[in-house]
């Protein structure tokens, strides 16, 4: 089984970010996770990184509870993901939401 980095989305409009590794025929392992909350700001709409409150750092969901299956996130997500899970330092990039 291979971990692949992707963003998936639950019915309510968050989304999971992280490293993904199918279980079995009907889990996900995910690695990392980070959810997004999707909010309406001034300029917008955006996504707020939240890291997953748990002290394990993967954790299981059942694939019938996504609504649009785990695919590749845009580069700013991977980026921000490396930023959030590592002491890893980035130059700084202006998202494209923030234009």
């Amino acid at each position: 089984m291979n971990d692949f980095f992707a963003v998936a989305m639950f019915s309510n409009g968050d989304q999971i970010l992280g490293k993904f590794t199918e279980f079995g025929s009907n889990h996900y392992i995910i690695k990392e996770p980070v959810i997004l909350k999707t909010m309406i700001t001034q300029n917008g709409i955006g996504s707020i990184p939240i890291v997953f409150p748990s002290k394990n750092k993967e954790i299981s969901i059942n694939m019938n509870s996504l609504s649009i299956l785990p695919s590749e996130p845009i580069d700013e997500l991977k980026e921000m993901h490396i930023k959030m899970h590592s002491n890893i330092i980035l130059p700084k990039v202006k998202l494209s939401w923030q234009e």
